[in-house]
């Protein structure tokens, strides 16, 4: 299931909390980045903090339903107030993709009143993305704002994470990430949802790509 369309999260309660909180009181930085091991859920908060923005005023915390228009919208890359910066061709992401940032924050927002760019992730900027999306920071028009991921944040232009609220998404534990698997795979077992959490060092991420590509199978072969 893709980060956008998930609509269960598990764990991670700090990071939960920081960004319920910062919700709440209507103070929201322009620029958020979330970091941590890839695999841990960082893009599945970005939209759920996302779908809560732009749910509109009454949204108090991080779970819209599945029934809200907003969640339809958002699971079908359909929203008009949310763009996604990833990589379409290639390594990385290319100035020509951040060029569009720009004229989607020039227009008006049309649903909410607010404009989001998610990009995920930070660490496939190349250099010219990356001092684009600076220069961004630098001056964010009113109502904009960024979500960063990044798996290793330290990579990253320090200029770019001076201009952003830090976060850390840190890895789940052992049975917060077999809850997630029991989730998000139905027919799993439990005894293959402990070893892939083994195996995947909690990432579920990883675990779920281990058990898309028969990685257990390969695990009792070896």
């Amino acid at each position: 299931i893709l980060p956008c369309q998930n609509p269960d999260f598990i764990g991670h309660g700090n990071a939960v909390r920081v960004l319920s909180e910062s919700l709440k009181s209507g103070r929201l930085p322009n620029a958020w980045l979330l970091s941590g091991p890839k695999g841990t859920g960082k893009a599945t908060l970005c939209y759920r903090f996302a779908r809560s923005i732009l749910a509109g005023k009454n949204a108090k915390n991080l779970h819209i339903p599945q029934s809200h228009p907003t969640f339809a919208k958002i699971a079908g890359n359909s929203h008009s107030d949310l763009m996604v910066l990833e990589i379409t061709e290639g390594k990385n992401i290319k100035i020509d993709q951040v060029r569009k940032i720009n004229d989607f924050l020039r227009l008006t927002s049309s649903e909410t009143d607010y404009r989001i760019v998610i990009i995920d992730s930070a660490d496939d900027l190349n250099n010219n993305a990356a001092n684009a999306i600076l220069k961004l920071l630098e001056e964010p028009p009113d109502n904009a704002m960024f979500l960063l991921i990044s798996h290793s944040p330290g990579k990253l232009l320090p200029t770019i994470r001076s201009r952003c609220r830090k976060l850390e998404v840190q890895q789940p534990g052992k049975s917060e990430s077999e809850e997630i698997l029991k989730l998000v795979i139905a027919d799993i077992s439990p005894d293959e949802a402990e070893k892939l959490t083994i195996l995947s060092n909690n990432s579920t991420g990883v675990a779920i790509n281990l058990y898309q590509q028969n990685g257990l199978d390969l695990y009792q072969n070896i």
